[in-house]
């Protein structure tokens, strides 16, 4: 497990250094220096992506720059300067789909910081004018946090229901189910969290299922079963080394 951890360490940095090699050699050219910097921002080194994500500002990829610097700046911690970004990009009316992912990447970020008004009126104005059935089923995710947020979990439960009937794609439908299976453990609604769980066995989310089955378990004070379930968790791990894939094409940010 070791080798094939180092392995995969190994080809993340020899990737990044590919990168760096061709952007050391050709820092003009776009399409490189915004895959380094994106790399750079997946290896947490933002200080460095940041500083080539500023240079790209008044490039082709205007919009998608602004919104990747919002996200550095939210992992600053730079609240204003995050929302500043996220705002010129809004303002450049480039195309609805930037605008689109500009608004609700502005919206979580206002959910992050508990002003759900301001993150409601972006979701509104996103849900009027929509890309397509994908745009609609981001829209409906984030209310469903902000619903859950309030403790509004009916609503919730509406918002992911409508996203699970519309789901394009089988990555998305797995997190819906997950997020549903979440929304039933927090009222305590043991059964149906089960359900929705049990159908996310035998995909690429098997293990955020297991863990999430393992709590409720341990809730029913059900020991055995619960130590079943992880310890299932743990060795679907050690064959994959890594704990669950990353979050469906549904989350933008």
């Amino acid at each position: 497990m070791d080798n094939n951890k180092n392995k995969k360490f190994n080809n993340k940095r020899n990737n990044i250094n590919r990168l760096r090699d061709l952007y050391n050699k050709d820092n003009s050219n776009i399409d490189i220096a915004y895959k380094y910097a994106k790399e750079l921002i997946f290896n947490n080194e933002h200080l460095q992506a940041k500083k080539i994500l500023e240079s790209l500002i008044e490039s082709e990829k205007k919009s998608l720059v602004l919104v990747e610097l919002s996200k550095i700046e939210q992992k600053l911690g730079n609240k204003e300067l995050a929302i500043n970004y996220l705002e010129k990009c809004i303002n450049l009316n480039e195309s609805k789909f930037y605008r689109n992912m500009a608004l609700l990447t502005l919206a979580k970020l206002y959910t992050k910081y508990n002003e759900q008004d301001k993150a409601r009126e972006l979701i509104n104005i996103c849900l009027a004018d929509p890309v397509n059935q994908k745009d609609i089923n981001h829209c409906l995710l984030e209310l469903s946090k902000i619903e859950m947020k309030e403790k509004n979990y009916d609503q919730a439960e509406i918002c992911l229901k409508k996203c699970l009937d519309k789901a394009v794609d089988n990555k998305d439908k797995q997190y819906i189910l997950l997020e549903l299976g979440r929304l039933e453990y927090n009222i305590k609604n043991y059964d149906q969290a089960v359900n929705y769980l049990n159908q996310l066995i035998g995909t690429d989310s098997e293990n955020y299922a297991l863990l999430e089955l393992g709590k409720i378990e341990l809730k029913l004070e059900n020991y055995e079963q619960a130590r079943e379930y992880y310890l299932k968790c743990y060795k679907n791990s050690k064959k994959s080394h890594r704990m669950e894939p990353k979050r469906s094409s549904i989350s933008i940010i």
